[in-house]
């Protein structure tokens, strides 16, 4: 059996014991870089995918495409005044002045009135001359009426210079000698039409009346003009 000398013994108990000491070899990196998870960093990636289920909203379904609103052809017309109704019929029962008859108008006043009835009266023509007459706030003027059967008729009246507001009636007398309004202007202005771009004013049977032209607001010179079918 071989010895080791004496002398030896103590460099092979150092040597073993170096090799007992050593680790051993891996292929982990030392500790210095190893990656080390944060619970912060955790957290932040929780609360990231948190807020990005709540910000998605799920599409929809497609609006429906705008509906286009048509408004009726037929527009209802503006009602009468009540005021000029009552003025007229306070005031009926006092003598009124009549209507002349005008060849020769004031020429300014006259285009007005021809202007007009290209609105007013379209596809009628002028019946007879244009009436007038010179009034003051609050009077009227009347002018006796007589239609065939199945007449359509147009009553314009134009108030010249001074004249604030003008109303027209169509009455009757029934037999029991109530008067009855046929027709009255609905418009303000200077400018009274009955009929018009409504439609004319028919008559079914013979009719025997007074259109009544009124200055409710200021005064001055008004033309009166009949326009039939």
């Amino acid at each position: 059996m071989f010895s080791a000398p004496r002398a030896v013994l103590p460099l092979l108990a150092l040597l073993c014991a170096a090799c007992a000491g050593r680790a051993p070899t891996t292929s982990s990196p030392p500790p210095s870089e190893q990656l080390v998870k944060s619970p912060l960093a955790a957290r932040g990636v929780h609360r990231l995918r948190r807020d990005a289920d709540q910000a998605y909203v799920p599409p929809g379904p497609a609006p429906a495409p705008a509906r286009a609103v048509t408004l009726p052809l037929h527009v209802q017309p503006p009602l009468p005044d009540p005021r000029a109704k009552r003025l007229f019929l306070g005031s009926v029962v006092e003598p009124a002045s009549s209507l002349l008859t005008s060849s020769e108008p004031p020429r300014v006043l006259a285009l007005a009135l021809d202007a007009t009835a290209r609105g007013e009266a379209l596809g009628l023509h002028a019946d007879g001359l244009a009436q007038s007459a010179i009034l003051h706030e609050g009077e009227s003027a009347r002018l006796p009426v007589a239609l065939p059967r199945n007449a359509c008729v147009t009553y314009i009246a134009q108030g010249g210079i001074g004249v604030v507001e003008t109303d027209l009636f169509l009455t009757t007398t029934l037999e029991d000698g109530a008067l009855r309004v046929m027709g009255e202007d609905v418009r303000e202005g200077p400018i009274a039409v009955i009929g018009g771009k409504e439609g004319c004013l028919g008559v079914k049977g013979p009719f025997v009346g007074d259109l009544h032209v009124q200055i409710r607001k200021g005064e001055g010179q008004v033309l009166v003009r009949r326009y039939r079918r």
